[in-house]
């Protein structure tokens, strides 16, 4: 998985864990993988339903993570907040599902 390995990639940058993190997304298309390194970063998969789309979002395990979740604040473009208000709205939950998760940042 892409979003999987370029965020093992950032997290362990100079073989230091990273509790914080920032992201911008732009509204270009990149084929949803800021998104995707986002949710890699805060624990959590997306599940897609039996269509492909995802509406459903799971949060990883800690032991499973291998690492602890990382607080990421996200800026982005106008143009990506008018166009992709779907992804906003799953990063929104993505992110409010992590931090109401007790455990080591």
């Amino acid at each position: 998985m892409q979003a999987d390995s370029s965020t093992h990639a950032i997290y362990t940058i100079a073989h230091k864990h990273h509790k914080a993190a920032a992201c911008y997304i732009l509204g270009v298309p990149s084929r949803n993988t800021p998104c995707a390194q986002v949710m890699m970063m805060v624990g959590v998969n997306p599940v897609a339903d039996a269509l492909g789309r995802v509406n459903k979002l799971e949060l990883i395990p800690l032991e499973e993570l291998g690492r602890p979740r990382v607080d990421v604040v996200v800026n982005c473009s106008g143009v990506f907040r008018d166009l992709f208000v779907n992804q906003m709205n799953l990063l929104d939950r993505a992110v409010k599902l992590a931090a109401e998760q007790v455990g080591p940042r």
